[in-house]
């Protein structure tokens, strides 16, 4: 099993950091996540012959990490593989990152803590529902949303937010709504719950240099633009 924690530093399920659940797990540092080196990420696996042949796959295909350990006695080619080792300057730049995650996500954490102390309201009138977050995950404050009961109630509230200067966002396009999806014969009613999702989730502002006036005034903002 492969892990999608392309999201995930910083954040636990269970106990257990996202990453280290399936055989593999793959992280990303792409500018768009809590820690970044611009681009690139980081391959996790608990099993030592796993991680060997991901290194010759890193490696063109060779095993020269081992020839260089001495635990071979030739470099060669023994699979199809690529380039995907990380520069050293783009390395640099995450080892400063990863030094303050810890900081990082504890930040993102109070600003999404605030948003929803500050529009549980909106729950309560039934206006929209609160991301939700299992008493037994610990979050990493890489996001916070909102799902509402229409498409027309989202962009509205999406709408009013802008003029109010706060910029906010829907999400991904479902996978069997895209174009390759489709190809493989899906049907944009095939997968509800994921249609509702795409139609009604609505993305406030979060990152690491938000300060928690700016969450205020967002929160504000979401309040007003929902009638209220």
């Amino acid at each position: 099993m492969i892990e999608d924690a392309a999201q995930g530093a910083g954040a636990s399920w269970r106990g257990r950091a996202l990453g280290t659940i399936g055989d593999f797990g793959a992280v990303s540092f792409h500018h768009t996540k809590n820690i970044t080196c611009g681009e690139g990420g980081v391959l996790t696996t608990g099993s030592r012959r796993l991680w060997q042949r991901a290194g010759q796959y890193r490696l063109h295909g060779t095993n020269r990490a081992m020839y260089l350990a001495g635990e071979a006695d030739r470099y060669t080619w023994n699979m199809p593989g690529s380039c995907t080792a990380m520069g050293e300057l783009a390395a640099s730049v995450l080892v400063s990152q990863l030094e303050i995650l810890s900081e990082v996500t504890e930040r993102r954490r109070r600003i999404a803590e605030g948003y929803r102390e500050r529009l549980g309201v909106l729950e309560e009138k039934g206006l929209a529902r609160l991301m939700a977050v299992p008493s037994y995950a610990e979050p990493n404050g890489h996001i916070f949303y909102l799902r509402f009961e229409s498409e027309g109630q989202r962009d509205r509230v999406k709408e009013k937010l802008l003029e109010l200067g706060v910029e906010s966002k829907t999400h991904y396009v479902p996978l069997h709504m895209s174009p390759q999806g489709k190809k493989l014969g899906y049907k944009e009613g095939d997968l509800k719950e994921s249609l509702r999702c795409y139609k009604t989730l609505l993305r406030l502002p979060i990152h690491g240099g938000m300060s928690l006036e700016a969450m205020e005034y967002a929160a504000g903002a979401v309040i007003k633009a929902s009638g209220l």
